[in-house]
């Protein structure tokens, strides 16, 4: 936190880690008792050169601090694998007052900033593995000009990881912009992985709302571009955010540094939607042995090195919430694996179908050369909650892969990885509003919440957003019909936005939630019977997911988000995604086999269609059984 003066007159960095003890530590012991918050007070900071504050760390809450006329008002830097915050609340962050000290040339930066056209930012943070949150900030003075960029929530350089777990809640702007990531032409930092939330709308207009890099990976349906901060506003919805991260595990003996042709030494791939192969993110990664990109939960992706696949990976998501889960196809050679899930030292089955992928499971792709996994955060993830937010602590959902190849050796032929489907949760959403509680409350609060249910394992993973910040006693599920009261089921396991947590239901309960019987009720001081109320219906995927759009400017950003998810039926840019690809239906597990199209040609004739659907039959019967019931229907397609 700081430096710290030794007795000889030479300084060293100061770390503290305050414990409830008791303290029974002989020399060289580390305590291990339960920790409590450090608190930081009144801390005033003006005229730096780089940052008013630069802090490292976790369980610590930074108390109405003065920050101004900084480069940077505060950088927090995230410490924790155990999902333990490190917060701002209070105070103000300012970015040029009367006092800015004398000009360089005629620039309007003030002197401490020294450095002409390097943009001023209020906040960044980077690093965090637990949430990073502020609170009752107010920012001030924080506004472009000719001279400079700036805003109060930046994004500037570097080449460190932004996790998808910061939140921020009740700030106020004045004379602020709210958004800037530096843009810029390489891509091994942070800017292409902003993903953070507004939990009640104070900074975006419309609570839940998540701002991203303006890039198409993070990109959802409803998403709004906002080109002057180069991020857009992301509507609440189904899914969070979370972090995709792949390390190398072998880095002694296969870093990726000895893989480049180069020399250089980081990470290289390109990132895909799968079944899209327009709009790719190509990343660097932040050091020399991991990469990491924040993509939308419950959504499938796949990438590709620009060098040969490190043969011993680990896979894994950071920051979901229990039952959330990422779909990822790594390229491999067609080699022996050897695939555990490490948070529960599990050995991952071979399947032979898409139809039986599951967390436990990985299938491989022969014709492709691709390995798919299915990373999935348990449904006892742990969580931690404080002073108003919630963090999902899903660190330990990783996947280790040791493939039976050299570095030299774990190329691939380059080929798309085709896009599969997978066994889907059964999906209900409701709309919480007062009207719905019995008795009904004249509320202006709002919620939204969404129930995803596994049949197989009976297991319900929830995620409810709303904008009554601390107001909320308890929140529970109950069956009942709509408008009558039913018995309660069972509590959530807390009470901030986002809830999220899941459980397994009996089959009873199983039974009324495919009725139409489960309803949510939101308790308060005002209305201990309910103050929102929300029955649960099943919807359509096709609501909510895979839906291409281009990014509409001139809109505010309560026009963007207002409302669940919205789209155009019309748009015809899933034309334009999704043409390099012919979908060809079997009565097998392969709902969405496809016949790749050769871009350069645009359309096939039936004979090369005939050729594809041959070699697709060779990759799907490789044992040479012939058992391959769709080849038919490929056949007859062509």
């Amino acid at each position: 936190m700081d430096h710290h003066q030794k007795d000889d007159g030479t300084t060293c960095t100061c770390f503290y880690t305050p414990r409830q003890g008791p303290f029974t530590l002989r020399p060289g012991q580390i305590d291990k008792s339960p920790p409590v918050f450090a608190e930081i007070k009144n801390f005033v900071a003006y005229k730096c050169r780089s940052h008013g504050i630069w802090v490292r760390g976790e369980n610590m809450r930074i108390l109405n601090p003065l920050l101004l006329n900084n480069l940077m008002g505060a950088l927090l830097i995230g410490k924790s694998e155990f999902g333990n915050p490190l917060i701002i609340q209070g105070g103000r962050i300012i970015g040029e007052t009367g006092n800015y000290g004398h000009r360089l040339n005629g620039d309007s930066r003030s002197r401490p900033h020294h450095q002409r056209f390097r943009p001023v930012g209020g906040l960044q943070q980077y690093d965090n593995r637990g949430g990073q949150y502020i609170r009752d900030v107010q920012f001030k003075n924080l506004i472009t000009d000719s001279a400079r960029p700036a805003s109060a929530h930046a994004a500037h350089g570097g080449i460190n990881v932004l996790y998808a777990l910061n939140k921020m809640r009740s700030l106020t702007y004045q004379n602020s912009q709210t958004f800037y990531v530096e843009p810029g032409s390489d891509v091994v930092d942070q800017r292409k992985n902003v993903a953070l939330q507004d939990i009640d709308g104070t900074t975006t207009g419309s609570y839940g709302t998540w701002i991203t890099s303006n890039n198409h990976l993070q990109r959802r349906a409803g998403c709004v571009g906002k080109p002057d901060m180069n991020v857009q506003f992301c509507p609440r919805g189904p899914n969070q955010y979370v972090q995709l991260r792949i390390d190398n595990r072998n880095t002694g003996l296969t870093e990726f540094s000895g893989l480049h042709t180069d020399g250089s030494k980081e990470p290289e791939s390109v990132f895909y939607k799968l079944g899209v192969s327009t709009n790719p993110m190509h990343l660097h990664g932040g050091n020399d042995n991991s990469m990491a990109v924040d993509v939308e939960a419950r959504q499938k992706f796949s990438m590709k090195f620009l060098h040969p696949t490190p043969p011993q990976l680990r896979v894994s998501i950071d920051g979901a919430a229990p039952g959330e889960w990422v779909l990822v196809a790594i390229p491999f050679p067609d080699v022996a694996f050897d695939v555990k899930r490490g948070d529960a030292n599990v050995v991952l089955t071979k399947v032979t179908s898409p139809g039986q992928l599951r967390a436990n499971t990985y299938y491989y792709h022969g014709h492709s050369q691709h390995l798919y996994l299915k990373i999935e955060a348990p449904a006892n993830s742990p969580q931690t909650s404080a002073y108003g937010f919630n963090t999902d602590n899903s660190w330990q959902s990783y996947v280790d892969v040791t493939a039976s190849c050299s570095k030299s050796s774990c190329s691939t032929l380059g080929r798309p990885a085709p896009n599969i489907n997978i066994p889907m949760e059964i999906r209900y959403s409701a709309t919480l509003t007062g009207a719905q509680a019995r008795p009904a409350t004249s509320s202006n609060y709002h919620g939204s919440a969404w129930l995803h249910y596994d049949p197989t394992t009976r297991v319900l993973a929830y995620h409810v957003e709303h904008n009554m910040l601390d107001l909320v006693t308890s929140a529970a599920i109950h069956i009942g019909a709509a408008g009558t009261n039913g018995a309660l089921q069972f509590n959530l396991r807390t009470r901030f936005s986002p809830i999220t947590g899941a459980r397994t239901l009996t089959t009873t309960q199983a039974s009324h939630l495919g009725n139409g019987r489960f309803y949510i009720l939101l308790n308060t001081n005002a209305h201990p019977a309910g103050e929102l109320r929300g029955q649960f219906a099943r919807f359509s995927e096709e609501e909510v997911e895979d839906v291409q759009f281009e990014p509409v400017e001139g809109t505010t950003a309560t026009d963007a988000v207002e409302g669940l998810l919205q789209h155009d039926d019309d748009d015809d840019d899933d034309d334009e995604e999704e043409e390099d690809f012919v979908e060809v239906e079997d009565t097998n597990d392969f709902q969405d086999n496809q016949v790749f199209v050769d871009e350069s040609v645009g359309t096939q004739s039936a004979e090369e269609l005939a050729d594809d659907a041959d070699s697709a039959f060779d990759a799907f019967d490789a044992d040479d059984s012939g058992d391959f019931d769709g080849f038919k229907d490929i056949q007859e397609i062509a």
